[in-house]
């Protein structure tokens, strides 16, 4: 894939809220990103605070794994 949009998302996931970036094909909706195949989801710059609101962790990359997402909310 020549060109990738990138497109913050809010995942809310085992009592964590993460805010990161997600890589999609253009024109591809969030839920087709959402619902690719792969058992984990990608988010790149990547903020986590946890549900009381202590920050937690600043990283460039993280893994989510699917099974613990409990919410996404793209960002406009």
């Amino acid at each position: 894939m020549d060109h990738m949009e990138r497109t913050t998302l809010t995942v809310y996931a085992n009592g964590y809220c993460i805010k990161g970036a997600g890589s999609l094909v253009p024109g591809a909706r969030v839920t087709d990103y959402l619902n690719a195949g792969d058992e984990f989801l990608v988010l790149t710059d990547v903020k986590v605070w946890s549900y009381d609101g202590r920050r937690v962790l600043d990283a460039p990359f993280l893994n989510i794994n699917r099974s613990v997402i409990e919410m996404v909310v793209p960002q406009s």
